[in-house]
């Protein structure tokens, strides 16, 4: 049998709420940027710190970091781009970090892969190389399993960008992260391909499934969450040494399109919060959290503010050789350019710039707005899929309250207008819910 979320007595109004909200963002504000320059400036220490605070203040190192700071060159920089990370960093102190030190040398470029770390759905493999210059090297990976099928999930890169200028260099190090979909286990051999300007390496990876063997915690959780008419339900809770995944269920009849949780965080017994990083969409949600799988929380508690939602059916009609918009959800989404040459055929591809404007501070919080799916229609009922540019069908841009996304088109005439179905659009509800996970 389903429950219901369980909420305060009296419930606070939205500008409560989103006062709560913005006082909550303002001390992170406060408290992160400068705890990060620390954090950066003193690289091991910090991470020894952070250790420690993890091992309940233990006073040694353990056998398994102090054998990492020793066997592997360039560890010192991973701790520093990890930073104090609790899932990364108490899984080298239990002896999760798999050393490689696999090397290739081809056309003047070198990389390494000096480490990786996993368990059954996530990969982190930490790599040095001589083809980082700039926010964006050209470096590109492929995670594939020994039949050269992909490994299908989320893949983050580029870490060693963040907070850096385009032209400010990057370092040497760096880390892949994978988090594979819903149902994938990874294999025991996957082959990493690095591709950088036309070379290729391909890198043979084994991966120790021992270390993590039969270190999987499930929690049945089945309470259902509604607001204003729109159901979501808590499935349950898995938990590995990498990853703390919480599965949501949207319900059939909804209207509306859940996307998220707004401020959506799990809150231990010393109210310690651990914040949600990722999520994969679609009807069953995965929603990803810092984890905390060593120090075993006697209790969690699930705290949100409210949905992100939007409805249901709605569409973006523009008329691209006007250069304006036929339709569209409200009057906040403008048509912000067009790569004129479009209609010229050939290879490439041709940019198309869309914003979002007047966003209020709940609406911010939804770092992108993916508003298109990746299929569109034309005036002769054609349909046709966004070109792919450097990996990606859309990127985007944020400036305070607009966000801006860039979609790429093949070159071609197309019969005007345009029908795109909107996929994602600024929309929430508020309400304060909390769902206890692990019970006191």
């Amino acid at each position: 049998m389903e429950n219901e979320a369980k909420s305060v007595t009296q419930e606070p109004g939205d500008e409560q709420l989103k006062e709560a909200i913005r006082s909550g963002l303002e001390r992170g504000k406060q408290q992160a940027a400068p705890r990060r320059r620390r954090r950066l400036s003193i690289g091991i220490a910090a991470a020894l710190i952070g250790l420690m605070a993890l091992t309940a203040g233990a006073a040694k190192v353990s056998p398994a970091f102090a054998e990492a700071l020793q066997r592997i060159p360039s560890f010192g920089a991973f701790l520093k781009l990890i930073g104090e990370n609790p899932a990364l960093l108490s899984s080298i102190d239990r002896d999760l970090l798999q050393p490689v030190g696999q090397t290739i040398e081809k056309d003047g470029k070198r990389l390494t892969v000096e480490a990786l770390i996993a368990d059954d759905r996530r990969l982190v493999i930490f790599y040095s190389t001589s083809m980082t210059q700039g926010y964006d090297s050209g470096l590109r990976f492929d995670l594939l399993d020994e039949n050269g099928t992909p490994l299908n999930g989320i893949v983050m890169t580029n870490h060693a960008s963040i907070g850096k200028t385009y032209l400010e260099p990057r370092g040497n190090e760096d880390y892949i992260d994978l988090l594979l979909e819903q149902g994938a286990q990874l294999p025991a051999n996957v082959r990493l391909r690095a591709k950088h300007h036309g070379t290729v390496m391909n890198f043979d990876l084994t991966i120790d499934h021992s270390r993590f063997a039969g270190m999987t915690r499930n929690y049945e959780i089945n309470q259902t969450i509604e607001i204003e008419g729109q159901k979501l339900t808590v499935v349950r809770a898995r938990q590995t040494p990498l990853q703390m995944e919480l599965i949501v269920r949207k319900d059939k009849s909804n209207t509306k399109q859940i996307k998220g949780l707004i401020n959506l965080r799990l809150q231990d017994e010393t109210g310690r919060d651990w914040r949600s990083a990722i999520g994969l969409t679609g009807d069953e949600m995965s929603l990803f959290f810092q984890n905390g799988y060593f120090q075993t929380p006697k209790q969690l508690t699930l705290l949100a503010d409210g949905f992100f939602m939007f409805d249901k059916g709605q569409k973006v009609v523009l008329d691209l050789d006007q250069g304006v918009v036929l339709e569209a959800p409200d009057e906040r989404l403008l048509l912000d350019s067009i790569d004129p040459f479009y209609k010229r055929e050939g290879s490439g591809s041709a940019n198309l710039a869309v914003s979002l404007t007047n966003l209020d501070e709940v609406e911010q919080l939804w770092a992108a707005y993916n508003i298109f799916s990746n299929e569109f229609t034309d005036a002769a009922g054609n349909t046709h899929s966004f070109a792919v540019a450097d990996g990606d069908i859309a990127s985007y841009t944020s400036n305070d309250n607009s966000r801006k996304m860039y979609y790429s088109l093949e070159r071609k005439k197309y019969p005007q207008p345009l029908t795109f179905t909107v996929e994602d659009y600024p929309g929430y509800a508020l309400m304060p819910i909390e769902i206890e996970l692990i019970p006191n």
